[in-house]
């Protein structure tokens, strides 16, 4: 009888046990899910296509990555328009943005490109460009019509992607504080 209690009680443990298990497993796959849902999402598309990022309140960063042909000339202008979409968010934002041509292969080398944003936006001293409003919901902001490949070095020739970064923070914080640079007046 006492060795059947015991059985019993062990089993019940290892239910338990596995329960609390199986519920572990599933927070942590939904916290890395969330985690990277939450924080970026990246919109690839190809040289001269038309990219509209869409911005929702769960990103903090948004990455397009424009792929070109290899036959690209450095030095040439290239048509690419760039369009900001924001969706349904419930407050405002600061946005900032910048474009560079990257080896993900060579740590820390990575050159500016050079682009001709919408007169809305503003080049800051960190080579960013600050839109000089605050996003809210519902609006289509158009950032770039065009881009120039900077003259590449041997070290970074095989690369094929420009990227550009949006970066976004609430109208509730300091934009100077966060991004540590005095941007131009809102």
């Amino acid at each position: 009888m006492k060795s059947e209690k015991v059985y019993t009680i062990n089993r019940i443990l290892i239910y338990v046990i596995f329960g609390l298990g199986v519920l572990l497993v599933a927070s942590i796959v939904a916290n890395i899910f969330m985690f990277y849902k939450s924080q970026s999402r990246v919109f690839d598309c190809n040289l001269g296509q038309n990219i509209e990022i869409e911005f929702s309140e769960q990103d903090t960063t948004l990455l397009a990555n424009i792929v070109y042909p290899s036959n690209i000339v450095s030095g040439t202008k290239y048509k690419q328009k760039i369009t900001l979409k924001v969706g349904d968010i419930s407050g405002s934002y600061y946005v900032r943005a910048k474009a560079i041509y990257a080896d993900y292969n060579i740590v820390g080398e990575s050159l500016n490109v050079e682009i001709s944003p919408n007169s809305s936006w503003h080049k800051g001293n960190s080579e960013y460009y600050y839109l000089d409003a605050l996003v809210s919901d519902y609006q289509s902001i158009d950032f770039i019509d065009s881009l120039t490949l900077p003259v590449v070095p041997s070290s970074v020739r095989n690369n094929t992607i420009v990227s550009i970064y949006f970066q976004f923070i609430p109208s509730t914080l300091d934009p100077e504080t966060v991004w540590g640079e005095n941007i131009p007046t809102i």
